[in-house]
């Protein structure tokens, strides 16, 4: 579940989807999760990187139904995570920079997810 939300997977006021910074994801409501999906499928899109001939791998935005349901399962199974859309959107932002060669590399996850793994956010 973990991956699908930071593979799903940026205060206050301001964010580039248009929802207030810190509102918790796990409290969003299915319109708010479809506009946080929308934009983030928009600004990330989906992008295969070739790491060698038996080693490819999807980055951006998953499609926004698939967004909004993995947002409702992530919210039902973690109703006390207190990672918010602002934290999301500078996750997505930070995957989205990386270059071909840094999407092969082996982990960590970029640190500005680091909320979105949370214990409390892992279920």
């Amino acid at each position: 579940m973990r991956s699908a939300i930071i593979a799903v997977l940026a205060g206050c006021g301001g964010t580039g989807s248009g929802l207030e910074g810190t509102q918790r994801l796990a409290t969003l409501t299915v319109a708010e999760q479809t506009q946080l999906c929308q934009y983030l499928a928009d600004a990330y899109p989906q992008r295969t990187v070739v790491c060698t001939m038996s080693d490819q791998r999807m980055g951006g935005a998953p499609l926004v139904p698939d967004c909004v349901n993995g947002l409702q399962s992530f919210a039902s199974a973690n109703p006390g995570c207190p990672a918010t859309v602002a934290q999301t959107e500078a996750c997505y932002t930070t995957l989205a920079a990386m270059s071909d060669g840094e999407v092969c590399m082996p982990p960590p996850i970029p640190t500005v997810c680091a909320p979105l793994r949370t214990p409390d956010c892992s279920k």
